[in-house]
């Protein structure tokens, strides 16, 4: 585990994942979203997916990629 390292992140992260994603779980994500170090943090639950998002709703996915590095240029 690397959730200790965690902290040590202080760039802009984005956390996507899907809110059905039977393979890791959501609590994985809150877990990485709450010690993240970086105060621009951004989690995204993607309600109509599982364990794909950027398969099963692409352009949702891509659309919050591409708004995440237009705000982090």
């Amino acid at each position: 585990s690397y959730t200790d390292r965690l902290p040590e992140i202080t760039t802009p992260t984005l956390i996507l994942w899907g809110e059905y994603d039977m393979v890791v779980p959501m609590s994985i994500a809150e877990e990485a979203y709450a010690n993240i170090g970086s105060s621009e943090k951004r989690l995204v639950i993607f309600e109509k997916s599982g364990h794909s998002p950027m398969g099963s709703v692409a352009d949702l996915f891509s659309a919050e990629v591409n708004q995440f590095i237009d705000q982090h240029k």
